[in-house]
């Protein structure tokens, strides 16, 4: 880009060292190795050359035999910056020329290109305006590429306002969190951290001295905001450069929840209703992959004190010879099951890491080694959030030992003539009014995992279908229920205790899963609509704020003996791989119960 200025022959040779003979602007790697350039070929996309990182921009000047290189003044570096390009693109043929005019015009108003079927990449843009291929409607930003949206996270051109102090309007921290958690997953991490960085390079840049500092803090902010989502950066080196060259003050801790909710609501059931379709047998339900609830296993079975309760001795012999059984359930305590099932989740809550990334709640389908199926042959340790999750399709563990429970013939062996007696409806009866009054325990306490996954397997159709033995279930138990779902007296349902021990994550991975597969709109222009970024970005906020708010210096360790027997029999159930596929029949419904019944 050097401009040669014409000279008269007169000139003094004297003085040829002073002529400036040309002048304009160069761009200059200056600390290339020799090896960079010893294959190169011209036009070759083999080539590897990275233009956009180490290369330096600056005003040059031939005077006589030396070439003079100057500091771009900082008004102008920005835009003398777009001038050079950051990428290798292959040649243009001249059957190509009339297509690349296409795509100029394209470009020029607003229409998408499929450029990667003709074998060429689109320019990057280096604007400081409204990406062309960002849609805007009347309520904002509707959809846009990969470039268009992050682009504007970054430049936030729809979002600027007048004030001084404050010259985007706090929407923007809202939209910017969105992209900067779900593209990541849905384009790769290299790629984004590739653009993002560029991105923020050109807004710092280019902005006015009086803005520097300003924009500064919004790439701090917009970088604390990826680590916290997304954990430590995909190209680790090349990150830290880019921080310690553009935002050399950003901690790795760095980042704001500013578009985060301050607080949680615990949400209440909403019951589905059910059609008439006939209803699944008993062993339509359970599936034939449900087996019997194991007995305990060789590290439960402790020796028992000589002087130990008779009756904790036979619930234990019993638990070991059958399982968990309905008579084992009538033999203990609802306080006691209660609490080892608070002991269990909060144990499962305190395995996972105070900074709650994606990698524990949504996952890249392009990754191999990790799935956002948590039923997927996932090994039972490998994720620790696991057992605070629980969906109509892959029940909760807990709901699952429900539906067995009260659905499922007695495997108890050793019931005496009494207890066989019984009718199935009574002993159904009963197993339901145990089980409700072990939720609302859990419920009072803070116990928000296992109260939501009782009253799941409740709700479920064929228990909520059970109309003789909800009638005949215990009084005070289906008051409890009820106050579950229905508003009392004050107008509103039964919430969770506070404070919230255990977090309840629900279907949390599949609905985001299915709201990213929504976000896409085609397949070859990568066109993403922002509606559902957004929506993914309140799923995932609103459940780390949930998870954080959970208290984790109360210890688990020092638990009664009683309770730390179920705690371990809970475990071996979790990791328990013959109880892992259930039919997935268990919609929830309001059971058909009445307490004037």
């Amino acid at each position: 880009m050097l401009e040669s200025r014409g000279h008269t022959d007169s000139r003094d040779s004297r003085r040829t060292s002073q002529i400036v003979y040309s002048s304009g602007f160069i761009n200059r790697l200056g600390d290339a190795a020799p090896s960079i350039y010893a294959h190169y070929r011209p036009y070759s996309t083999a080539a590897n050359l990275t233009l956009s990182k180490g290369w330096k921009a600056f005003k040059a000047e031939l005077k006589g035999s030396k070439l003079y290189f100057y500091k771009l003044p900082s008004d102008r570096s920005a835009a003398i910056k777009e001038l050079f390009p950051t990428e290798i693109v292959p040649a243009i043929g001249d059957n190509e020329v009339d297509g690349e005019a296409d795509a100029l015009e394209d470009q020029r108003f607003g229409r998408g290109r499929d450029d990667g079927a003709a074998g060429r990449k689109k320019r990057a843009y280096w604007g400081r305006k409204t990406h062309h291929d960002l849609a805007h409607g009347e309520n904002g930003i509707e959809k846009g590429t990969f470039e268009a949206l992050l682009h504007e996270a970054v430049f936030a051109t729809t979002f600027l306002q007048d004030e001084e102090q404050h010259p985007r309007r706090p929407q923007w921290k809202e939209f910017s969190s969105a992209i900067l958690l779900c593209l990541p997953i849905l384009v790769g991490r290299e790629k984004f951290e590739n653009e993002f960085t560029r991105l923020c390079d050109n807004l710092v840049g280019g902005a006015d001295e009086k803005m520097k500092d300003f924009e500064r803090s919004c790439v701090s902010w917009m970088a604390g905001q990826y680590l916290q989502y997304h954990g430590a950066p995909a190209d680790e080196p090349g990150w830290n450069d880019w921080k310690n060259e553009t935002i050399p003050n950003l901690s790795c801790n760095e980042g704001s929840t500013s578009g985060m909710p301050k607080s949680t609501s615990t949400g209440t059931f909403s019951p589905r209703s059910v059609d008439d379709a006939k209803l699944a047998s008993l062993m339509e339900a359970l599936g034939p992959a449900a087996s019997p609830i194991k007995p305990l296993s060789p590290r439960q079975q402790r020796p028992q004190h000589p002087f130990a309760d008779p009756k904790q001795q036979r619930v234990w012999a019993l638990l070991a010879q059958d399982g968990f059984t309905r008579e084992v359930l009538s033999l203990l305590d609802p306080t006691t099951v209660a609490h080892s099932l608070r002991a269990f989740h909060r144990r499962a809550l305190q395995k996972l890491p105070t900074d709650l990334t994606t990698d524990h709640i949504l996952r890249a389908d392009s990754d191999p080694d990790v799935s956002l199926d948590p039923g997927a042959g996932t090994p039972p340790g490998s994720f620790p959030s696991l057992p605070l999750f629980g969906t109509d399709d892959r029940p909760h563990w807990l709901t699952k030992l429900l539906l067995m429970q009260i659905l499922g013939a007695d495997s108890s062996n050793s019931s005496g003539d009494e207890r066989g007696a019984s009718s199935r409806t009574h002993s159904r009866s009963e197993v339901i009014s145990m089980w409700a009054r072990i939720g609302e325990l859990c419920r009072a306490a803070g116990d928000e995992c296992s109260w939501m996954a009782i009253s799941a397997a409740l709700f479920s159709r064929p228990v909520a279908r059970l109309g003789k033995a909800w009638r005949r279930a215990d009084r005070q138990s289906c008051m409890a229920v009820e106050s579950w779902i229905y508003p009392g007296g004050d107008g509103q349902v039964a919430l969770v205790g506070e404070p919230v021990l255990t977090p309840w994550g629900g279907d949390v991975r599949d609905r985001t899963k299915h709201l990213l597969e929504q976000a896409r709109e085609g397949r070859t222009d990568e066109v993403w609509t922002a509606k559902f970024l957004l929506e993914t970005r309140e799923l995932f906020d609103g459940l780390r704020t949930k998870i954080s708010l959970c208290p984790r210096n109360t210890s688990t360790n020092d638990l009664p003996p009683d309770v730390e027997k179920l705690v371990n029999f809970w475990q071996d159930f979790v990791e328990e791989k013959g109880n892992q596929n259930l039919a997935s029949k268990f919609q929830r419904y309001v059971p058909m119960v009445s307490v004037s019944s």
